[in-house]
């Protein structure tokens, strides 16, 4: 049996940190974590002489509803991801750009008038790949080609680190919140290819997941035992009024 659902539950706000970018020491890294106060974002690279550093942007959703439905999952919009891709040069090739990084997301939800908070990490894996290679370009195409007309595709890939969803019991009811991947176009991936010269986008989609607590019966020995606990308070106070 279901315990009672709620008809909706409303995401209040959206936050999020980037952090921990590896390897130590890529070229010009910087983190601005209140860009405006509504996204934030992590820059690399030695720029060209008339260009700008790459960089990820995460611009957060504002407030929206969800529909609650027990034993199902519930997709919302936690935001855009933005690849800003430019050619960057450098003088010691390991450190050029940065191969991975954390995204901590706090989500504040509102459920039958009470205030949460939900608080995740994620990783998310970068490829920067030679702009013009001898050969074939590593995510497919030639340099210059319809695929890669400024040069050879990056690629940006999305973890969910397992275990770390929090959980939230209301009302005999279980909450957590996941981020499932980029939405790119009308696909749902865990990578997207990256255009060189250009600011690549994809929403970020979560998941709300609401199941029910089921309860748990007591058994027939415990009701035995309260039986057993009963008859003997029952010869207690015979036994005092003799």
């Amino acid at each position: 049996m279901w315990a009672g659902m709620a008809a909706a539950a409303t995401i209040t706000s959206i936050s999020g940190t980037w952090q921990d970018p590896t390897p130590d020491g890529v070229h010009n890294l910087n983190i601005d974590n209140a860009v405006d106060g509504s996204e934030t974002q992590i820059s690399w690279g030695i720029p060209t002489e008339s260009g700008e550093q790459s960089s990820f942007t995460a611009e957060w959703s504002g407030p929206q509803e969800i529909e609650i439905v027990p034993g199902e999952t519930s997709t919302f919009e936690v935001g855009v991801f933005t690849h800003d891709n430019n050619i960057i040069k450098f003088t010691d090739w390991d450190l050029r750009a940065i191969s991975s990084v954390e995204l901590n997301v706090t989500m504040e939800l509102l459920i039958d008038s009470e205030e949460y908070s939900f608080n995740q990490t994620f990783t998310f894996l970068f490829d920067e790949t030679l702009n013009y290679p001898d050969g074939e370009c590593t995510y497919g195409g030639f340099a210059d080609d319809a695929l890669n007309p400024d040069g050879c595709r990056d690629r940006v890939v999305f973890v969910e680190n397992e275990n770390v969803s929090e959980v939230l019991i209301v009302n005999g009811m279980a909450y957590s919140i996941e981020i499932t991947g980029f939405m790119v176009e009308d696909d749902l991936v865990s990578f997207f290819l990256t255009e060189e010269n250009k600011a690549n986008q994809a929403k970020i989609v979560g998941r709300l997941v609401v199941e029910d607590i089921p309860q748990t019966p007591l058994p027939a020995a415990g009701w035995l035992l309260i039986a057993g606990f009963g008859a003997l308070a029952a010869v207690s106070r015979k036994r005092r009024s003799a």
